[in-house]
């Protein structure tokens, strides 16, 4: 049973770890992906917690033919913002014609408005803590076995 236990932890340690390393990786890159221009569809704000804002920015772009529509504002997962921070990033492409989006240039479908990231301390620590469970995993079913 403790082996089995281990060995679920040792999964969701490693898929934690290359879903982050993924998304950290792309959101680095993205500052060098092709470019499309698009056009905002809707712009809202979300409130996940009391006080604390995302901004929701749906837009449509075309490449080589193909129409797509994303919602994908940056990298950034942590995102939850003051109102008037938010404010301010929809003002930024509020009234906006045309917005300059920036595709996975294998992936189109993935796109983001804003390139790179600016928040990379969260996700080290995350993959500092699913590197760390790994390890933990690996020692102790050497021990067992």
């Amino acid at each position: 049973m403790e082996n089995f236990l281990l060995f679920g932890l040792l999964i969701c340690g490693v898929t934690l770890l290359l879903l982050l390393s993924a998304i950290l990786w792309a959101g680095m890159r993205s500052r060098m992906w092709p470019q499309a221009l698009g056009n905002v569809l809707r712009t809202e704000i979300y409130e996940p917690s009391k006080n604390r804002y995302v901004p929701l920015i749906e837009y449509s772009y075309e490449v080589e033919g193909i129409n797509f529509i994303s919602k994908s504002y940056d990298f950034n997962l942590f995102t939850a913002k003051e109102r008037q921070v938010v404010e301010g990033i929809l003002d930024t492409v509020r009234g906006k014609e045309t917005i300059t989006v920036y595709y996975h240039p294998w992936f189109p479908k993935i796109s983001v408005i804003v390139p790179g990231m600016k928040k990379i301390k969260p996700f080290l620590c995350i993959i500092l803590i699913a590197v760390t469970i790994i390890a933990f995993c690996i020692y102790q079913l050497r021990i067992i076995t």
